[in-house]
This record gives structure tokens, C-alpha cells and sequence, in this order.
């Protein structure tokens, strides 16, 4: 696979999310609770377009290894990611990939972070991070 065959990536949070960003893509286990599918506001699918092997997984989560455990994660099931990247269309011509959680204090701490810059080394692109705040999630 190559760049030229994933659609434009950017990363979010959900709260800075707008649909004019892209496809809402979930990259954490869980989903949020105060959004009902579809909602034009996020999204016109009846479920979130997801890519499971991006969410870290609850074990990782108060590990001091979090971002090895993650990135080996990632790398395992590369394939298997750009495969799903590619297949889901690309509302304004990009994915967002989000996640949903609020416990931490800023950017740096987001696995969004490390599923980005895993991306951009195996592809060559840049993402872009969309939400200019301090906060996000991990």
C-alpha cells in the first residue's frame, strides 16, 4: 500500500471535531455516549466507521510502557490499518481520526500523537492534528 492509495489523515478530539474536518473515524474502544448515529453534525453512518487496531487497549492505559505497548500494537497490524484507512470514504476529502477520552492534560499524551506519527514514518505524509487546544485524549 502505498500514500498515494490512503485517502488525506488528520487527527481530533471530539470535542473540537466539525464535519467540514472530515470522516469521523474512531480509534478507541469505546464509543460516545452522547452522540446518537446518524447526526448530521457527525456523521450520516448508522455506526461509527472504526479501525480497531488503533484504540489501545485497556491494559496499556497506567502502563509506563504505554507508548511501546501502543506502537507495537500498531505495528503488528499494520497492514491490516491501511487497509481499513483505505476503505473508508473520505467525507471533504480526509479522515479524522478520534478519540473520545478526556483524562488527560494535553496533545503530547494522545495515542492520536503516536498513531500519526506511525502513519507519517510508514507513508511518507503528513497529518495534521485539528484540534488546537490544549486537551485531546489518550
Amino acid at each position: 500500500m502505498t500514500a498515494s492509495t490512503l485517502p488525506k489523515i488528520v487527527t481530533c478530539s471530539w470535542q473540537a471535531y466539525r464535519r467540514e474536518f472530515g470522516t469521523a473515524v474512531r480509534t478507541s474502544l469505546g464509543v460516545p455516549r452522547w452522540v446518537r448515529l446518524p447526526d448530521p453534525a457527525w456523521s450520516d453512518y448508522a455506526h461509527w466507521p472504526y479501525v480497531a487496531e488503533l484504540a489501545p487497549r485497556r491494559a496499556y492505559w497506567n502502563a509506563p510502557d504505554f507508548d511501546a505497548r501502543y506502537l507495537a500494537q500498531v505495528a503488528r497490524f499494520a497492514g491490516d490499518i491501511d487497509a481499513k484507512l483505505a476503505a473508508i470514504p473520505a467525507e471533504n476529502g480526509a479522515l479524522v481520526l478520534l478519540c473520545w477520552e478526556r483524562q488527560i492534560t494535553g496533545p503530547d499524551q494522545c495515542h492520536r500523537r503516536l498513531a500519526a506519527g506511525f502513519l507519517q514514518d510508514r507513508h511518507g505524509i503528513q497529518i495534521e492534528e485539528m484540534d488546537p487546544a490544549p486537551g485531546g485524549c489518550r
